[in-house]
């Protein structure tokens, strides 16, 4: 998976999956079933190393922000949007 070239602030969404977690008995053919969940997270891109991809949802005057942190092999799009 690629990530586009991306300035700090830029904005984007990133398409990724994460784990499910079960906890109630089920049939081992049940279990052999379950799948990931999808999620879309939409920020300010910060950076990215190696191993993961910072984005923020939230930041104020005084440069303090949120931040997420998405392990970059959990990714499967990243999509740089438009300001409008």
């Amino acid at each position: 998976m690629s990530i586009p070239r991306l300035r700090k602030g830029d904005r984007v969404e990133i398409v990724w999956e994460d784990i499910i977690s079960d906890s109630s008995w089920v049939e081992d053919d049940d279990a052999a079933k379950k799948g990931t969940c999808t999620c879309h997270t939409i920020g300010y891109y910060v950076n990215r190393t190696r191993m993961v991809l910072r984005v923020s949802h939230c930041y104020n005057a005084e440069k303090q922000r949120s931040v997420d942190v998405i392990p970059r092999g959990c990714i499967t799009h990243v999509h740089k949007l438009r300001r409008e």
